[in-house]
């Protein structure tokens, strides 16, 4: 699996700090976030930029996993980006106040770009401990359990039935996550529609990939 030729901004960022959050969306419906933590103390997880960097047991099994996962219609529109290794032995000598982090340091944190119809990426993720065995499932949908997957939809055509909903597309920005509740890839389209101040916040619509048909939305708010 090699790293595609890029034709669009990849729809995700990689983020420091010393978790990794699923930020709301709205009661019961979060979505998952991509990236690499920082650790606190000297530690420096080891960055890698090719699979054949991993060990060829893990390099296996997670090729054997991320197939299952998505099924063949879709294994071949999926390519590794970058990794994270953690030595998490070293880790908590040098920084032993990792051992009180209230979620378990992955010593793989694998990137994985997953080519869309039209010109998008989306940045999906998988945390491995040393075995290889998952910590956080591949932030893609279980494809692999449908006997004959629906096509995904476009960003194109998410904006089509965004604006047959009314959104004024020049004021809400899209963005694809997925919601391991509903294990779901979902076009978000959020804009603000109140600021007090001290306050503000606005609503989204949910368009899902595959297929479009529950269309929802959720309210949002922040402070600041």
């Amino acid at each position: 699996m090699n790293s595609p030729r890029i034709r669009r901004a990849i729809l995700a960022v990689v983020m420091t700090g010393v978790a990794l959050p699923c930020l709301a969306a709205q009661a019961g419906h979060n979505w998952e976030s991509c990236g690499f933590p920082s650790y606190g103390g000297t530690y420096e997880p080891r960055e890698i930029k090719s699979v054949d960097e991993l060990p060829a047991p893990i390099r296996q099994l997670v090729a054997r996993h991320i197939s299952a996962r998505v099924g063949l219609k879709f294994f071949d529109d999926i390519t590794f980006y970058r990794g994270q290794v953690v030595d998490v032995t070293r880790l908590h000598r040098e920084y032993p106040e990792s051992k009180n982090f209230q979620w378990r340091v992955p010593t793989y944190n694998l990137l994985y770009q997953f080519r869309l119809p039209g010109r998008e990426i989306f940045l999906a993720c998988i945390l491995l401990d040393d075995t290889g065995g998952v910590i956080q499932e591949l932030s893609l949908p279980h494809w692999g359990l449908q006997v004959n997957p629906a096509a995904l939809i476009s960003l194109a055509k998410a904006s089509d039935i965004a604006r047959e909903k009314g959104v004024v597309l020049s004021d809400a920005p899209s963005e694809l996550k997925y919601f391991p509740d509903t294990d779901t890839l979902e076009w978000v389209f959020e804009w603000k529609t109140w600021d007090n101040g001290l306050t503000f916040g606005g609503k989204r619509l949910h368009v899902p990939i595959q297929p479009p048909t529950e269309v929802h939305w959720s309210p949002w708010s922040g402070i600041r």
